[in-house]
């Protein structure tokens, strides 16, 4: 398959009763037997028994042999000694609590936020309950209650725990583990769909999503989601002038609608020859025949495609460079975005900001696109 490892995150909505069986799906993907699970929580007095009782102890009985768990000090930092036993582990759960101090000490925290996402990208599954699932996207919803305007004011959440403010909403970038998309734990059983709804009107989110106590979801290269447990999923796209709101049961999976917003860039030319040279095997490969270019998009974060897209790999032709292919959409024209192991791998021509997206035409002539330009790609 080359450089590029299968990418899993779980969110939890909470712990809830059935946490034993949502568990099995994040241990096995963390390797089973040989699970070696660190738990990031916030530490205190009642951290040790709750950790032991709640995540050790119960995981040891489901399998899983080695659970350790790593909290910051009181000013919300993490001893630098951690790093050498968090990049050993083979999966990693975000704990609930304090969202603004989680995103303190895990999203502030410029080391530990890079740890993350570098792990997740390896393949390490990471997960997050109630608050980890909160700072796992980018944008994420940090605090507040107060979801509407002074004009016509309401606030959540507070009839259900006194102990929370009527603050006004609080975003911030995430983890960003998946971009362009908000989540809402205890979404049925605190309101969350107003509070979710506020937020992504806030970001200008393009996907949200609401996630009932007792639901884990499982989502695939930022794409794919599968609902465990009890309860309900809830999937809500931001259309900017009104919303869609689609349900889903534990058993059923859905597909995330992605798209990569950037501006046209020039490029170096190197894939004009190559597709030109192995025009058919492009061919044979997507059904499509190339234009011999591509057009470059500079986005504003990295971009890393899915695991499971069409690959030409570098037996085929005899070559040295093996290339993956995702169908995508530019213009309502259908397009493939074509990245080579190097690139995937930050070590090649391009980082991973850019896109290079070949069709069968040459869309800056077709479309009178120039450097600057302003082009949206949907994902399929």
């Amino acid at each position: 398959m080359g450089v590029v490892m299968l990418r899993s995150l779980f969110i939890y909505g909470d712990i809830g009763e059935n946490f034993d069986a949502t568990s099995l799906p994040f241990i096995k993907r963390s390797g089973g037997i040989d699970a070696r699970i660190a738990v990031l929580g916030l530490g205190g007095p009642s951290w040790e028994p709750y950790f032991n009782r709640v995540f050790r102890e119960r995981w040891i009985r489901l399998g899983a042999q080695h659970i350790f768990s790593i909290t910051p000090d009181e000013n919300m930092e993490v001893e630098q000694n951690v790093y050498e036993d968090l990049f050993k582990c083979s999966g990693l759960l975000i704990c609930g609590g304090d969202t603004r101090k989680y995103y303190k000490a895990y999203v502030s925290n410029a080391k530990m936020n890079n740890a993350i996402n570098t792990l997740y990208r390896k393949g390490i599954p990471i997960a997050g309950v109630s608050a980890g699932a909160l700072i796992s996207t980018s944008p994420c919803t940090i605090w507040g209650s107060k979801v509407s305007t002074d004009q016509n004011e309401f606030i959540i959440r507070s009839s259900y725990d006194k102990t929370i403010q009527e603050n006004e909403l609080e975003t911030g970038n995430g983890l960003g583990l998946i971009k362009n998309c908000m989540v809402e734990p205890h979404f049925s059983e605190f309101g969350g769909f107003s509070r979710l709804i506020a937020a992504m009107q806030k970001t200008s989110a393009k996907l949200g999503i609401g996630c009932d106590e007792p639901i884990c979801l499982e989502i695939t290269d930022e794409t794919r989601v599968k609902i465990h447990g009890m309860g309900r999923a809830y999937y809500v796209i931001n259309n900017t002038d009104d919303f869609t709101v689609k349900i889903f049961e534990p058993g059923q999976e859905f597909q995330l609608n992605r798209t990569l917003n950037g501006k046209v860039v020039s490029g170096q030319g190197n894939f004009s020859y190559w597709i030109e040279t192995l025009s058919d095997y492009y061919e044979s490969k997507t059904g499509m025949r190339f234009f011999p270019g591509t057009l470059n998009i500079q986005l504003d974060e990295p971009y890393d495609l899915p695991t499971d897209v069409i690959r030409l790999e570098k037996e085929e032709y005899g070559g040295t460079v093996s290339v993956s292919i995702q169908e995508c959409s530019i213009f309502g024209r259908k397009a493939f975005i074509l990245r080579t192991d190097g690139n995937a791998s930050d070590i090649g021509d391009h980082p991973r900001t850019i896109v290079e997206v070949a069709t069968d035409v040459k869309l800056r002539e077709r479309y009178g696109l120039k450097d600057g330009d302003l082009v949206e790609v949907k994902l399929n």
